[in-house]
């Protein structure tokens, strides 16, 4: 709740504060994140379980970004595991302010891994996808659309909220947010 209300907080007062920095042609970016994945299927892990991960970014233009990215999501909670390796584009809003909303596009692999014994007998679905109850690991093509906004603290630095879904084959949609912080460099 603590982290809640100081992302919030510091949201709130980030545009007065904050300078104008685009992700610019040949600028770099690294993005650290946490937030919530969830989903609706019946099974293990099918409402809500916590995320966490990091994201490099390379300008192309002022508008849009390649990126590559890694999420964790679980952090341990449950004998299931799932991560997402995924490369992309983000594409920023044509605007000078210090708050850019964003789109993005990103592919790549889910991996699923169950160890011990969970599920019924023969595996289990859910929102984590499909595994062997005696312990497995599956890797699933993948995309993700999503978005979101970012606001510029300083010239380097910004904090963002973001918005993703991510189907992979063989495992239902579902969603990830994320709040992090991002620090550019040329």
């Amino acid at each position: 709740m603590f982290i809640r209300l100081v992302l919030c907080g510091a949201l709130s007062i980030a545009p007065a504060f904050s300078q104008d920095g685009d992700l610019n042609r040949g600028r770099g970016e690294l993005r650290g994140f946490a937030g919530l994945s969830f989903g609706s299927n019946t099974g293990l892990m099918d409402t809500v379980a916590p995320t966490a991960g990091t994201e490099v970014a390379f300008g192309l233009s002022r508008l849009l970004a390649i990126t590559g990215s890694y999420a964790n999501n679980n952090l341990g909670m449950y004998s299931a595991r799932r991560h997402e390796v995924m490369g992309g584009v983000r594409i920023s809003a044509a605007n000078r302010s210090r708050v850019t909303p964003y789109g993005a596009l990103a592919a790549g692999a889910v991996t699923t891994s169950v160890s011990g014994q969970t599920g019924v007998r023969g595996g289990w679905t859910g929102m984590m996808g499909t595994a062997a109850s005696a312990g497995g690991s599956t890797a699933k093509f993948a995309v993700s659309p999503g978005g979101g906004i970012e606001c510029k603290l300083r010239r380097n630095v910004g904090v963002f909220l973001d918005l993703r879904a991510v189907k992979a084959m063989d495992i239902e949609w579902y969603g990830r947010t994320a709040t992090g912080v991002f620090f550019r460099w040329n």
